[in-house]
């Protein structure tokens, strides 16, 4: 899977999407993808595969340079055995909100939240969102209005069935 674009021209026509460059979609798999406020730096999930299946998923970022993208790190969250992905970022670009299957969250995949230290130029420990937002089921693809406010997927809470989507 990559990561494609498109634009919106002032009639409000799409174009035909186009693949990002070749330093964010590799051979292995992108997706679940966010734009910081000014649209210069770029958070999105990479699944690795390897000979004897699919390898856990990270959270990568990397800003651009010129008309391209640069060449992106990985965000440090927990060990290679557990799944991070699905990235949403505040919109003061300081906190970084992801779903995991780690230890220590309410089961299934939970949503945590990272901050940035601008001083030190580093992430902070995981923290989990808690049991308000996490249950045993999953929750997934985060997204943070420009007000705040948290929109996110569950199976656990209850709904309608399948991943719902609920606001906090």
């Amino acid at each position: 899977d990559d990561i494609y674009q498109t634009k919106r021209d002032n009639k409000g026509k799409w174009s035909e999407p186009t693949v990002l460059n070749e330093t964010i979609n590799s051979p292995v798999s992108e997706g679940s993808s966010a734009l910081n406020q000014k649209k210069n730096e770029i958070y999105f999930t990479r699944c690795g595969v390897q000979e004897k299946g699919v390898m856990g998923c990270s959270i990568l970022w990397a800003k651009k340079a010129g008309q391209k993208w640069g060449q992106p790190e990985v965000i440090p969250i927990t060990e290679d055995t557990f799944t991070v992905g699905h990235p949403a970022i505040s919109p003061d670009d300081n906190t970084l909100v992801f779903a995991s299957d780690m230890p220590g969250g309410q089961g299934g995949k939970d949503l945590w939240y990272i901050t940035y230290d601008k001083k030190a130029k580093k992430w902070s420990e995981a923290t989990n969102l808690g049991s308000e937002i996490n249950t045993a089921g999953d929750e997934m693809f985060p997204y943070i209005r420009d007000n705040g406010e948290l929109y996110f997927a569950s199976t656990g809470h209850p709904g309608m069935g399948g991943l719902d989507m609920f606001k906090s």
